[in-house]
């Protein structure tokens, strides 16, 4: 005798809900529906694969995890980091034949348990891009500068290129020139106080002109701790902006919940 096994196909989710429920008017049918949700409503996931450290028998687990926790679908990504991981052999090349046959994998999977599947359209962490693509096709960075110049004549300015780079690659374009009267007191520079003290033993003065070339590293502490700083000005002023780092500068790289407050 030999066994037999059967496997059912569960029944796709759509990608958007149907016209006539878009464009149904609000009623008691939607208060239903929020306490038990059309799939359809349910999140999606980004699928990853890391590097060459993947195998089917890991993505058929990972999907049915996905799966039964009532996810809707995934987005599946290919990120190139960390080497080659212990107990994987072969490692799969992103667009090689294997990799080709893992893809294929993952979305007959992804139709056998129900899910959504869809994916980047090529690997990159923010970006879509390759040796294809030329600088003037590629995403572009918006960067500026500002010039002060006395009005009430005729200018003939050339203005400096903002953040000149010499990589041949880079490729700068002229979108636009703004010009509006300086605001009152607005001088374009770091104000510079008369006076700074704090809890710590850092020199501010050159990170308060915007001169400091060293980043302050702060240790956590508690919320009854907190680290201060008092800037005094000989006169009352404008403090039309205060700039911080970004939010992994607070913490660690790749951290979104750095656990800081700010108060001013």
């Amino acid at each position: 005798m030999y066994p037999i096994f059967a496997t059912a196909q569960l029944a796709k989710v759509p990608f958007v809900p149907s016209p006539g429920e878009i464009n149904r008017p609000f009623g008691k049918y939607d208060e239903t529906s929020f306490r038990d949700p059309s799939k359809v409503y349910h999140p999606e996931t980004w699928f990853h694969y890391i590097g060459g450290n993947v195998s089917k028998e890991g993505i058929t687990r990972d999907l049915e995890a996905i799966a039964k926790a009532g996810i809707s679908g995934v987005q599946l990504f290919h990120g190139q980091f960390g080497g080659p991981w212990p107990g994987v052999e072969p490692q799969i090349t992103s667009l090689s034949a294997n990799w080709d046959d893992a893809v294929r994998h993952t979305a007959l999977e992804c139709r056998r348990l129900g899910l959504r599947f869809s994916m980047n359209n090529c690997p990159g962490w923010a970006t879509s891009g390759g040796p294809w693509i030329t600088p003037s096709n590629a995403m572009r960075n918006l960067i500026w500068n500002r010039t002060d110049v006395v009005g009430g004549k005729l200018i003939n300015q050339v203005l400096p290129i903002p953040e000149p780079n010499s990589e041949e690659w880079r490729d700068y374009k002229d979108i636009t020139v703004l010009a509006f009267p300086t605001p009152v007191g607005d001088t374009g520079k770091p104000l510079i106080p008369q006076l700074i003290n704090s809890n710590t033993s850092f020199k501010w003065e050159p990170y308060l002109s915007g001169a400091a070339k060293e980043p302050i590293h702060l240790s956590p502490t508690a919320p009854n701790k907190p680290y201060w700083v008092e800037v005094t000005f000989p006169d009352a002023i404008v403090l039309r902006s205060v700039e911080f780092s970004s939010i992994q500068g607070f913490n660690h790289s790749q951290s979104y919940e750095p656990g800081v407050t700010i108060a001013i």
